[in-house]
């Protein structure tokens, strides 16, 4: 339930946030983003924990280029991505989502996170540590390897 309400409120503020990030500006949508983030995410994680999301994001973390050329919020980013396809969320969702990447500037691509080999074989092996993550006992189903290769390969073949 917050996470739909931060979904919501992203959506709506986010790239109005995103136009003054970094320029001093404090606007209404400034405020509803970073409490979205700080304040509702946190509430939200106190009753459900972590998911695919946060696996993913601490993989990518442990590699030296991908730590290096991104944030951990990118991390995060990419890894909602991975975890709606492996949810096989509805394409009107998936839409909206990478339409809203596109719009704020988030990265959507391994390679836009500074992933220095984006082939089946880097995949499966990104697939297979993320699979061995305790955030996914969060999940409503248990996933494999197999399915996280899945929803990483369908995250970067999205048109």
């Amino acid at each position: 339930m917050l996470g739909d309400v931060c979904y919501r409120m992203l959506l709506e503020h986010g790239p109005g946030a995103m136009r003054v990030a970094g320029t001093g500006e404090v606007t209404p949508d400034l405020e509803a983003v970073v409490e979205a983030i700080l304040w509702l995410s946190a509430v939200a994680f106190e009753n459900t924990g972590l998911s695919i999301a946060h696996a993913v994001a601490t993989e990518l973390g442990a590699i030296e280029p991908v730590r290096k050329h991104s944030l951990h919020g990118e991390h995060a980013a990419y890894g909602t991505l991975v975890q709606a396809m492996a949810e096989g969320r509805p394409e009107d969702e998936l839409t909206t989502l990478f339409d809203f990447y596109d719009e704020i500037g988030m990265p959507r691509r391994l390679v836009d996170l500074g992933m220095p080999d984006i082939g089946d074989t880097a995949i499966e092996n990104l697939a297979t540590a993320c699979a061995k993550s305790p955030f996914l006992v969060n999940q409503e189903r248990m996933l494999d390897a197999n399915d996280l290769a899945a929803a990483f390969r369908a995250v970067e073949n999205y048109v």
